[in-house]
């Protein structure tokens, strides 16, 4: 479930613009599960299934699973080249529940996901150039930019291709990722209140490589990796009495990571000043954050409602980090004096800045809901939201010891609306409207693969409406439309410091369903259509035209078969149905005249069989 706006006061410290929070199925002690199937385009098969019931009295289990492979549908044209965007991961989950007596219980989770070595790490390569202007510009066609022919980047190549998901490209890059968890949730009554524990320990790994020019030339290239662990505790109490409900808890996080970076070139071009690096970045990172919270909902009438909430939330961080030459460089010894760059207590302290952070702050949240009748709810409130600190991580070695830190994220945030049911039961009506005033927003900042965070004032404002209509037995519509103003304060950019507007920030955002029921004697179709559209936004903080994400729609369709009472379901669909070209992020190389381009999947195919028991 998406639980939109500031977070902190029941979800931490770092949910000021909202959450997603993911709900799994509990054992029950009646035997239950499902099996799914699922065959499509570019050979993917994906496969899921869970079961679950009674052990013995008072105890219980349920054990679901995934596996999904297939080809790659990013195509290469280099002869023997490969695919890449391969489908390669499985995943299983098991919760064992126990009845503990007195009405206490408890419930163990354990979780693996897992995404062996596969083939990624590819993009769409676009020449590109800095202009009078410093602003980077895509190379035209008919332009010899570089000396290299018309159209051409520095190294004499451009793609041909038009689809976003071809290209040509001497190497492909992989991935390999998994994470595991365990959970431990005691819960029963303490008084009239209800106890809950929550213990986890979680840890998750992976290795990433990348062909960062996407040509067939060797030029560039970046691989990233680590471990992270973490182990957390939450303690709630909830309850109710009279009016009042309330929620009271402590939490405590103890976060260790290891990670690095290899950022190399190999390519010469001596009109660029383009020679041959090697850098690789080893750093780590330890954080340990302590909160108490709680919130209360009072009813001050049978129509209206207040909710208040707060959060004291403390950050402890520490972060080292060291760079050096790696065996590419022309200039590595294999020795000591290959490390160049050292972040840590004692030349953070000669920067005048510090490799920790010791911070507290505090989260809140007031609410007045007035609901008349069960056709209307009113709500209006104020909250305020807080991210924690942290620091950015050199990949070349370039980062100045001064802007490694950055600070706090707070905001305040106003927010109103509305939910109406009309006509009877046939038609509900979302809608709201928000201000969110950010001071120190963590503003995330691309300069080629080089990310920095840093802390400017910010304000996010707009407003969103939802329609859904049931107009007859078995039509279901929805639509949706979001507008969003936003702008960061204070950016550095080519034409001096302006206010700009943040990254993936849309304008306009729409979408839409429509579903349709039909009867067949004892068997039901079903057919369904949906679509999105997000206006044009940009993948990097300071705008540029090779890092503008273009306005795109997305459609998809899909039509079923099927015996509600037998539990059984036979399914077709097709997702992208018109085959759109969607960017969805992009990257500006210009310190080698190459932009890259991600994009959305092609269209596919598919169909699949459910059953459910």
């Amino acid at each position: 479930e998406a639980l939109r706006g500031p977070q902190g006061t029941l979800f931490g410290r770092n949910s000021t613009g909202g959450l997603l929070q993911f709900v799994t199925k509990d054992p029950t002690d009646q035997w239950t599960g499902f099996f799914n199937s699922e065959y499509s385009s570019y050979a993917d098969f994906r496969g899921e299934a869970a079961v679950g019931g009674p052990i013995a009295r008072g105890l219980s289990f349920r054990v679901a699973g995934m596996a999904e492979v297939g080809n790659g549908y990013f195509k290469n044209d280099m002869p023997g080249g490969k695919n890449t965007f391969e489908r390669y991961v499985f995943g299983i989950r098991g919760k064992l529940r126990a009845d503990l007596g007195g009405s206490w219980s408890a419930m163990l989770t354990s979780s693996l996901n897992k995404s062996p070595k596969h083939r990624e790490g590819t993009y769409k390569a676009f020449p590109e150039y800095v202009d009078a202007n410093s602003v980077t510009q895509f190379v035209p066609a008919n332009v010899d930019i570089y000396g290299t022919g018309p159209g051409n980047d520095p190294f004499g190549y451009r793609d041909p291709s038009t689809s976003g998901n071809e290209g040509s490209f001497n190497s492909f890059g992989y991935l390999k990722k998994q994470t595991h968890y365990e959970t431990l949730k005691i819960e029963g009554p303490v008084g009239g209140a209800t106890f809950t524990s929550l213990t986890n320990y979680t840890s998750a790994s992976i290795d990433y490589l990348e062909d960062s020019d996407a040509t067939p030339n060797d030029v560039f290239s970046y691989r990233s990796g680590g471990h992270t662990r973490q182990v957390s505790e939450e303690l709630r109490l909830n309850g109710k009495t009279g009016r009042l409900e309330y929620t009271v808890g402590a939490y405590f996080l103890d976060l260790k990571g290891s990670y690095f970076t290899d950022f190399i070139i190999t390519a010469v071009n001596p009109t660029l000043g383009i020679s041959p690096f090697d850098a690789i970045n080893t750093y780590q990172q330890h954080t340990q954050s302590y909160a108490v919270f709680g919130q209360i909902e009072y009813a001050l009438t049978d129509q209206l409602k207040l909710t208040l909430g707060g959060r004291y939330n403390h950050d402890r961080k520490i972060f080292d980090s060291q760079v050096r030459l790696g065996p590419k460089d022309p200039n590595y010894t294999g020795t000591a004096s290959d490390q160049y760059y050292d972040f840590n207590a004692a030349t953070a302290a000669a920067a005048g800045v510090s490799n920790r952070q010791n911070r507290g702050d505090w989260a809140g949240k007031v609410q007045l809901s007035y609901q008349p009748d069960s056709d209307l709810l009113i709500y209006v409130g104020v909250s305020r939201g807080i991210r924690g600190g942290g620091f950015n991580a050199t990949a070349d070695g370039s980062t100045s010891y001064n802007i490694v830190p950055f600070k706090n994220e707070t905001v305040i945030a106003y927010e109103a609306g509305t939910k109406i049911r009309l006509l009877g039961d046939a038609a509900t009506l979302r809608a709201s409207a928000y201000y969110y005033d950010y001071t120190g927003f963590q503003a995330f900042n691309f300069t080629g693969l080089i990310s920095t965070v840093s802390n400017n004032n910010a304000y996010f404002s707009g407003g969103e409406v939802e329609l859904f209509l049931r107009p007859t037995k078995g039509l279901n519509i929805s639509l949706g439309a979001a507008y969003l103003d936003a702008k960061v304060k204070g950016v550095a950019t080519p034409n001096g410091v302006q206010d700009v507007v943040p990254t993936k920030a849309p304008k306009w955002t729409l979408n839409g369903q429509i579903s349709k029921v039909f009867d067949i004697g004892d068997f039901q179709l079903t057919a369904q259509y949906d679509f999105n559209y997000l206006s044009t936004s940009k993948a990097n903080l300071v705008p540029s035209p090779v890092t503008t994400l273009p306005a795109s729609w997305m459609q998809n369709a899909r039509i079923s078969f099927g015996r509600e009472d037998k539990g059984w379901q036979l399914y077709a669909f097709v997702k992208n149905l018109a085959d759109v070209n969607r960017k969805t992020f992009a990257y500006d190389n210009a310190f080698v005249g190459i932009a890259l381009g991600s994009y959305a999947p092609p269209r596919t195919f598919g169909v699949g069989f459910r059953k459910d028991f």
